[in-house]
């Protein structure tokens, strides 16, 4: 439901979905509280904030073919002039850049070498939003 409501909230611009998106309502009531709450204390923060600045892109399919091909979604996809931020939403609750998980920081990779392919001259950013704390870290 969260990727739903950003991917549709970012796409349209209408941060209004963050408490009335249609899939809120298919939710009990307490979830439709949770989910719009963090959504807003999410569009609050300075760097969300500041991915609004650049082009936004969401739920952005590639795939990258080397010695085998590989394909991923990334969630988020912020471009600008010569930087992009690419965003992983993640449920967990890692505090520590040593706590997380190889894999997430093996798909975060594959994100950047797949994009950098594709923007050569920009310079890229990987990160994860945990959603359970709203922190934005960098990978």
């Amino acid at each position: 439901v969260f990727h739903k409501i950003m991917e549709d909230m970012l796409r349209t611009k209408d941060f209004s979905l963050a408490t009335n998106h249609p899939t809120l309502k298919l939710l009990a009531p307490n979830q439709q509280y949770f989910i719009s709450k963090k959504i807003e204390a999410l569009i609050a923060k300075n760097e969300f904030q500041n991915l609004l600045t650049f082009e936004i892109h969401t739920e952005v399919n590639l795939g990258l073919k080397e010695d085998s091909a590989r394909i991923g979604r990334i969630d988020l996809l912020a471009i600008s002039n010569n930087k992009i931020i690419i965003l992983d939403y993640k449920t967990d609750k890692i505090s520590s850049l040593d706590n997380v998980p190889q894999e997430y920081i093996q798909q975060l990779s594959f994100y950047r070498k797949a994009i950098a392919k594709i923007y050569p001259c920009h310079e890229i950013q990987t990160q994860i939003l945990w959603l359970e704390t709203l922190e934005f870290m960098n990978i």
